[in-house]
């Protein structure tokens, strides 16, 4: 059996050439005759946030949903390295800056306004500034961190992911641009400002502590991985902006 989060065709049509008895997924996409469970999408759904879409495909078969409280356990030996690498830190505030998004640059606001954050953060809070990523974003966290040099701290690549989230899980806010590492911060119940270009909130924070940065442009969200533009909607996002939101969320 297989239920089919995805939409594509090409994934129904995978599953029919695997021979899977049992096919079951929204029917759209032209490939309902593909499927052995095809259900309909209802109009509201369409407008929701993603977790309620995925809910509503789950009752179409019949099924119960559970809870909508994001739930994300972690190792131990994750959560004591955390524990540990907080403990270094003199009790200075926390915030985690996330540059990165693997989607594509239309997702990322650009390192250098993240610098400008930080070096604000830094004066204001004295805060320990950590940058988060895989190793394709040493490069923001290098520019990050000439704004801060004493503040920030480069785990870019440096820890494995159940470390990173553990850190995530510390942070008193989070700066992150529409990523995967957003959705762990909201399902960690760490406050976020989540900066968002390309996408739209369908597929935003699931929490209820989270600022969202955005611009409705008449070319948004073309959720495109490249702007063929201006980039004007991560451009038109100031330093200004963004650090009022992350204000908004500290003490």
């Amino acid at each position: 059996m297989t239920i089919l989060l995805q939409n594509a065709f090409e994934a129904a049509f995978l599953t029919l050439l695997a021979r899977i008895p049992v096919r079951a997924g929204y029917k759209r996409d032209a490939r309902s005759l593909l499927l052995t469970h095809p259900v309909k999408i209802r109009k509201e759904v369409r407008r929701g946030h993603q977790v309620h879409y995925y809910q509503s495909l789950m009752q179409g078969l019949g099924l119960e949903c559970g809870p909508d409280t994001l739930y994300l356990p972690l190792p131990d030996e994750a959560t004591n390295w955390a524990a540990d690498f907080g403990a270094q830190l003199e009790k200075k505030p926390l915030l985690g800056l996330n540059p990165g998004a693997a989607h594509g640059p239309a997702k990322r606001w650009p390192a250098g306004r993240y610098g400008e954050l930080a070096g604000r953060l830094a004066k204001e809070y004295n805060a320990a500034l950590v940058v988060f990523g895989t190793a394709a974003d040493t490069e923001a966290a290098a520019t990050i961190a000439a704004y801060a040099p004493d503040n920030v701290i480069d785990l870019t690549g440096k820890t494995s992911l159940a470390r990173a989230m553990a850190v995530i899980g510390l942070c008193d806010a989070f700066v992150t641009n529409d990523s995967g590492l957003m959705h762990v911060g909201a399902a960690l119940q760490t406050p976020l400002v989540g900066i968002f270009g390309s996408t739209d909130l369908r597929t935003g924070p699931f929490c209820d502590n989270a600022v969202i940065v955005k611009k409705d442009l008449p070319c948004s969200p073309c959720f495109d991985a490249n702007c063929k533009t201006d980039f004007r909607c991560m451009m038109d996002i100031t330093v200004d902006e963004v650090y009022a939101a992350v204000k908004k969320l500290l003490p």
